[in-house]
């Protein structure tokens, strides 16, 4: 006998018409919190610190402690989705706008490989038709189907998923939030192109279920876990 579905309850469970009404999973960065980003930024170049190498400790945020874990406890056992707005693009460099992002990244989990090339900030944008033959495709007949690293690299529209990681940088809890991207495209009589640097990190905050080991490898709480396995030379 086949089981009814059960309706699902909770801050988890919501329609967007009332999301957008509310405040709690929406967070506006102040001017201290741009200092303190600045600040922070200034600190990891001075050291001459890589990238993957950055953490808390070397990308220093004091004036934003309660923020990270404000913007956590919504991930985790709100709706599983916040924004964070007001981050003044224009101030910094496309490199120094990586560094901030990767560096505020750290203070809500630890990054994870998003592909067997070992990137943990991937830029996505359209990178033109060549995506299938650059990262993989299949062809059927008459149609092609491109991975999924491919279609990250396009402007088509994105199937409903979750990817291999427990929190986006959007953000997004992937445990929660079933989500998908529509078709866009690039406006270049602007000069500028539409730009998401992607963040998969893992919170290690919640024990998944028996059975999630196949693509984790780890499901207990606490446990490093999720991103995309690496060969040999390249182990995380």
């Amino acid at each position: 006998m086949t089981s009814r579905p059960v309706a699902l309850h909770g801050p988890f469970a919501w329609h967007g018409d009332t999301l957008r009404h509310e405040s709690r999973w929406q967070h506006v960065l102040q001017p201290r919190d741009i200092d303190d980003l600045d600040s922070a930024l200034q600190h990891v170049r001075r050291r001459g610190v890589p990238l993957a190498d950055s953490n808390p400790g070397v990308f220093p945020l004091p004036n934003l402690t309660a923020k990270p874990a404000a913007i956590g406890n919504e991930l985790e056992t709100g709706c599983g989705m916040v924004r964070l707005r007001a981050l003044p693009i224009t101030r910094w460099s496309p490199e120094e706008l990586r560094i901030i992002w990767f560096g505020l990244a750290t203070h809500l989990g630890r990054p994870v490989f998003q592909n067997a090339h070992g990137e943990l900030l991937r830029e996505i944008c359209d990178e033109d038709g060549d995506a299938g033959a650059r990262y993989g495709q299949l062809r059927s007949g008459s149609e092609t189907f491109l991975s999924s690293r491919a279609r990250t690299a396009s402007n088509a529209e994105l199937r409903f998923h979750t990817d291999r990681c427990d929190i986006d940088m959007q953000f997004l809890n992937n445990h929660v939030i079933y989500h998908a991207r529509t078709a866009f495209t690039d406006a270049p009589q602007r000069g500028k192109s539409p730009s998401l640097l992607r963040v998969w990190l893992s919170s290690q905050v919640r024990a998944l279920p028996h059975g999630h080991e196949v693509l984790w490898r780890a499901v207990e709480s606490g446990e490093a876990r999720g991103g995309i396995g690496q060969a040999a030379g390249l182990a995380q």
